[in-house]
């Protein structure tokens, strides 16, 4: 770990956090966007859309998982047509899965019948699965209402 690191993914997700909520802490009404200014700037500049909340759910939803859950939830209710883009998602998360577990077996296979194969292939597949496994878990996990509407298209 990096001095600092903390600090600094700490800020990351505080930024991120701010930009799906048009509340200011500490800032009066007057001070703060309107919900309507809030949902056309996050639009017009597509801030927050279904790839970002995916991988800040990837990144973030371990260690902070009701902030992470309420920045989604946030992003979600100023702009619900950010889920529009999911059944694009869903085939091509399934696809990817399919296409690493398909590696992982050809590749268990290959090292058990020659054992000379490198093993760095194989955890670099791990790894990846364990990730798209981590965006799946986090997702059905914290957002029960998104989880269902995934459930369905499975």
């Amino acid at each position: 770990m990096v001095v600092g690191e903390l600090e600094l993914c700490r800020r990351v997700f505080m930024v991120l956090y701010r930009i799906s909520s048009n509340k200011d802490p500490g800032a009066g009404r007057v001070e703060s966007l309107s919900m309507k200014e809030h949902t056309a700037l996050l639009m017009e500049k597509n801030l927050l859309d279904l790839p970002k909340l995916l991988d800040i759910c990837a990144i973030y939803e371990h260690d902070n998982n009701k902030l992470t859950s309420s920045l989604v939830t946030n992003t979600i209710n100023v702009q619900p047509n950010v889920l529009d883009g999911i059944n694009i998602v869903i085939p091509q998360f399934l696809s990817i899965f399919h296409t690493m577990h398909d590696r992982c077996m050809t590749s268990l296979q290959v090292i058990f019948a020659i054992c000379s194969y490198t093993l760095y292939s194989l955890i670099e597949l791990i790894k990846y699965l364990i990730y798209l496994i981590a965006i799946f878990h986090s997702i059905v996990n914290n957002y029960c209402l998104y989880a269902l509407f995934w459930r369905n298209h499975i």
